[in-house]
């Protein structure tokens, strides 16, 4: 049995790290294929980009029905239904089934109606699930986002008294604080000290005045 393996990154919920690992445990010796596209090809969707699948799944003479190519899961092979099953068709045609780590789920080049039928809806789900995780990581951004505008336009509010030794720091953090639950919450140091740098001592202020009134 010649057996293959194909990993791409066009799956986020299976990075190439963890189908690496996923496949470890396919027989030696194999033969690997790796589609890893820059985020520019990613936004594209074009099979075109995967060049190393392509190479998988070109077309050969022999039909043999003697090769196994393995995947973690199904949506790593393609980006949507008629791409899947172009894929699946190339396989066929090469006389190779597909056999999936994720399920156990084998792909035989013969399959039936019904076969292929239950593999799409498992490549369909697996799309799916790539979509909400590209949701919920993108509401992630927006929020950590959100945080730190609110963050900055409260630091804001005190930056040119943080850089004034005389100014105690916790009256400056209480100013740029925010109410939660009816109560005002001072801004943490550390974020104070991230936006605006760390307060100078009042070493520091004193030999900077004495600079400003020589």
């Amino acid at each position: 049995m010649k057996r293959k393996i194909y990993i791409s990154n066009i799956l986020r919920h299976w990075p190439p790290d963890d189908q690496r690992a996923a496949l470890a445990t396919v027989p030696r010796p194999v033969e690997t294929y790796e589609d890893v596209l820059k985020p520019q090809a990613l936004r594209s969707h074009s099979p075109a980009s995967l060049k190393d699948r392509a190479e998988l799944l070109r077309a050969t003479a022999r039909k043999r029905g003697d090769e196994m190519i393995h995947v973690a899961s199904l949506g790593v092979l393609a980006w949507a239904a008629e791409d899947f099953m172009t894929a699946l068709a190339a396989a066929a045609h090469r006389g190779a089934a597909v056999s999936v780590q994720e399920t156990g789920r084998v792909i035989p080049p013969a399959a039936s109606a019904g076969e292929l039928a239950e593999a799409m809806s498992e490549f369909l789900a697996a799309r799916r699930r790539h979509q909400a995780t590209g949701a919920r990581l993108a509401g992630v951004e927006a929020s950590k986002a959100a945080r730190m505008a609110d963050a900055k336009r409260r630091a804001d509010l005190i930056e040119d008294d943080w850089h004034r030794a005389e100014m105690a720091t916790d009256v400056l953090l209480e100013r740029a604080g925010k109410v939660r639950r009816g109560r005002l919450v001072p801004m943490a140091w550390r974020t104070a000290v991230n936006l605006l740098g760390r307060r100078p001592t009042q070493r520091q202020f004193d030999k900077s005045k004495e600079r400003a009134d020589a």
